[in-house]
């Protein structure tokens, strides 16, 4: 008797570790939802800020403004 007590209590605390795994997964599903958006936006407002620094580029040299070249800063 005691021995399905035991195969009880341990099908009992798997259960328990699978809905915690289960629970992990589902927040980690969320975070990446998030990153992969947070990338998309960046992104998108990259290409803005690039199309606004061409055009502002395009006008200095129209009008004869040379300024010095920004440094970029270092990439992670």
């Amino acid at each position: 008797m005691s021995g399905t007590v035991e195969i009880e209590k341990q099908t009992a605390r798997l259960r328990k570790s699978n809905e915690e795994l289960r629970k992990s997964n589902e927040e980690l599903r969320k975070s990446n939802e998030e990153l992969r958006k947070n990338g998309k936006d960046l992104r998108s407002e990259n290409e803005r800020l690039a199309e606004l620094q061409s055009k502002i580029d395009g006008s200095f040299s129209k009008h004869g403004i040379n300024l010095p070249l920004a440094s970029r800063p270092e990439q992670p």
